[in-house]
């Protein structure tokens, strides 16, 4: 896990070196331990190998300063965070040992033993026992096909010197990230947004924030925050040879599914602890995170039956006493698999100590606090020295996690004609969840309407419960529904879970809050392996009688508490944040009543302002809007004005 910078003169001009410096070191958190960089002129076909103050101090006698080299109109950098050979043969930039090719990599491509046994069964040879460099000749060997080969999470660029070809590329989920931008002719990529807004002037994007105000959406397109910087979509490449540069989506998952018949609980089961052994392999110490819910425990319960009796620790945020806490799960687990467990209860003291930084290395909204709920676990792991940590994240998305899939089961049912089975389904899922049946059942009566009809409405709807937002900020944006509101099956729904609406925030912002404590976090539910299989599932095995996660459930019923298996709720990472906004009104309220919130062209004050001293004075406890704006507000504070 690491962080990678890069520039590219399209028009083959010199490159500012001082600039990929000072772009490397916005990123320093993401890679403590070590800082390289790769330049080229690409004409000429030189090339070099330059340090930093932060090389590590066996290599630096045999390269130049970043700042001293010759002539160059291609910059890689990078920084490292050792997790697989931690001596100096895993430095970045990496070449093949021909030097036909460089990478700066970020991310673990945990089959890369298998890959290296194939690889030198083909005559190729590895002078480190690293990731990296089996990507370094799996593009020798496939191309750019090398990428169906990997499983794992990645974002990398590589520079191809005899093709002069830039190759980039990110994981089929989306769980590294990658960010571009183009100015004067110059290409410019980076681990994080801050990186380039060294390269950039850092601007609103108002069509961003229109649908995260208006429709609470956020990372549902390559879009972001900043006018001008964009992400690579998962499962795509990106390639610039000859000045031109191209995108490609190279993994489409609907191209991987197949009916399963025989015994899916035993293939899930297989797929599902092969995921976590191959997230086990590292040089470095492995902890998990431990929320208490099926997914989480589950992780824990297969990494239990792979190692046997071998103890590790896990993490866990709680609120003893309080609706959102989930210590007894928790407490169930560890005393069924007898790990060590580390709580934490995060208090305001906390969050006014860390309120900055945490929005610094989010570098974006966020819609609520439990956000900061990950980014001050991932302070507390790097505490006790744990680097890598095995999370729950995907699984709500391959094997129905929210009660909202019900909707779309439904429509399946009724399309192939199952009456009784769907009679039968409603039954169970009113006996569970009475008051979210008839809210399933609105969308569904709202579903049949006229697309224009429904998009008419909700804009209407939304506008008065935004009475906050000013919309003549905004001008003439046009009106813009979420894709999530198209899915009329279970699968399809899904996919769009796994793609826009829900999947690619937790995954962004358990990046950002990671690496801000230089933490490498793992998905074993995002296998590609066992992702294609669970789709491949029929939906009988992903929800029965109304209850969700059946094929998990009935895997991991020997590996998980009693109590665990049978949960029906979902309390998803919450934080207390109206307690919180109320215990800290001095901070607060010298954000709402200062001059410069008072003039945000985006905001109706008088409004808010009301909105904000009722939730202060308990009068509601609806503190979403109220935190949403107020983020936007500190994160233009923390980027925009400054």
């Amino acid at each position: 896990m690491c962080g990678i910078t890069g520039i590219y003169s399209l028009t083959n001009n010199e490159v500012n070196k001082d600039l990929l410096l000072r772009m490397n070191n916005k990123i320093r958190h993401r890679g403590p331990d070590d800082e390289g960089y790769f330049l080229s002129n690409t004409q000429a076909g030189s090339f070099d190998y330059a340090c930093g103050k932060e090389t590590q101090e066996e290599l630096k006698a045999s390269l130049s300063p970043l700042t001293q080299c010759d002539f160059a109109n291609l910059g890689l950098g990078f920084r490292r965070l050792s997790i697989q050979d931690l001596s100096v043969k895993g430095h970045q930039p990496m070449t093949d040992s021909k030097e036909r090719v460089v990478i700066v990599f970020n991310g673990e491509v945990y089959n890369f033993i298998e890959l290296r046994e194939e690889l030198e069964s083909k005559g190729y040879s590895f002078k480190s026992l690293t990731d990296t460099e089996v990507i370094l000749n799996a593009y020798l060997e496939w191309g750019e096909d090398c990428v169906h080969r990997f499983n794992g999470m990645w974002a990398f660029a590589l520079w191809d010197i005899k093709e002069k070809k830039l190759f980039c590329s990110r994981d089929r989920f989306g769980i590294k990230p990658f960010y571009y931008t183009n100015k004067n002719d110059q290409f410019f990529f980076a681990s994080e947004i801050k990186a380039l807004l060294e390269c950039v002037p850092a601007k609103i994007n108002k069509d961003t924030l229109y649908k995260y105000l208006y429709y609470d959406e956020i990372d549902t397109s390559n879009d972001t925050f900043f006018e001008g910087i964009t992400q690579l979509s998962p499962g795509h490449s990106l390639t610039i040879k000859k000045g031109t540069l191209n995108v490609k989506r190279y993994y489409i998952l609907e191209k991987k599914i197949k009916l399963i018949q025989n015994n899916p609980v035993r293939g899930f089961f297989e797929r599902f602890m092969r995921a976590v052994e191959l997230r086990l392999r590292s040089d470095v110490s492995i902890g998990f995170a431990l929320s208490g819910g099926v997914d989480s425990s589950s992780i824990v319960g297969m990494a239990h039956n792979i190692s046997g009796r071998e103890k590790k620790d896990t993490f866990s945020i709680v609120y003893p006493g309080t609706v959102i806490d989930e210590s007894s799960y928790i407490d169930e687990v560890i005393q069924k698999i007898q790990f060590n467990n580390h709580k934490l209860t995060p208090a305001k003291e906390d969050l006014k100590h860390d309120l900055d930084n945490f929005i610094y290395y989010q570098e974006e909204p966020v819609p609520n606090l439990s956000y900061y709920n990950e980014y001050k676990l991932r302070s507390y792991i790097q505490e006790k020295k744990v680097v890598v940590t095995l999370e729950g994240q995907g699984a709500d998305e391959i094997v129905t996690g929210y009660r909202s899939f019900v909707l779309p089961f439904y429509f399946d049912l009724i399309e192939s004609f199952q009456w009784k089975k769907l009679l039968n389904e409603i039954k169970q899922f009113k006996k569970l969840y009475p008051q979210t049946f008839f809210n399933i059942l609105l969308r569904y009566c709202l579903s049949k309407l006229p697309q224009n009809l429904v998009q008419t409405l909700k804009k209407i709807i939304k506008k008065r419960q935004n009475p906050l937002i000013n919309s003549n900020y905004f001008g003439s944006l046009p009106n813009i529904i979420s894709p999530k509101n198209k899915c009329t099956n279970l699968n399809s729904a899904l996919m769009n879970s796994l793609r826009v609406h829900s999947l690619p925030k937790q995954l962004t912002r358990a990046d950002k809050s990671a690496m801000a404590h230089s933490i490498e976090c793992r998905f074993p539910f995002l296998d590609h392996n066992l992702v294609e299989y669970s789709f491949s599932l029929s939906n009988d095995q992903k929800m029965h009688n109304g209850v969700t996660k059946k094929v998990l459930r009935l895997a991991m019923q020997e590996h998980i508490p009693v109590k665990v298996f049978k949960r029906r709720d979902k309390k998803g990472f919450l934080s207390p944040q109206a307690t919180w906004i109320r215990e800290l009104r001095d901070v607060f309220d010298l954000i709402v009543y200062s001059e410069e919130f008072k003039k945000l062209e985006y905001i109706n004050w008088i409004a808010f302002e009301k909105k904000y001293s009722e939730l202060i004075t308990y009068k509601h406890n609806n503190s979403q809007e109220i935190w949403k704006i107020l983020s936007v507000f500190l994160w233009e504070k923390t980027f925009i004005q400054n």
